[in-house]
């Protein structure tokens, strides 16, 4: 598989946060881009995952790779850090 990075997002807290910090990796499978509306969709649904794996922590990075290998389907590998300190 040939993942190509498509998004980095770094929030303010990513920059200044220095600390421990876990990383969590999923992957996510959504129908071919050519459909309307996708391209959207895949923004919403990784954005709101990204959420939800870091429950009560805070974002530090995410990092959005495409599979170009794959013919049919748009594969994603979704890398999100998050640390849990309540101090930052």
């Amino acid at each position: 598989m040939a993942y190509k990075l498509v998004k980095h997002t770094r929030t303010a807290a990513g920059y200044f946060y220095i600390g421990e910090a876990e990383q969590g990796t999923f992957d996510v499978t959504l129908p071919p881009e050519q459909l309307p509306g996708i391209s959207f969709f895949s923004d919403k649904i990784t954005d709101a995952l990204v959420q939800a794996a870091a429950g009560e922590g805070t974002v530090l990075d995410t990092k959005v790779y495409f599979d170009e290998a794959s013919w049919y389907n748009c594969n994603y590998r979704v890398i999100a850090t998050v640390h849990a300190s309540p101090f930052a």
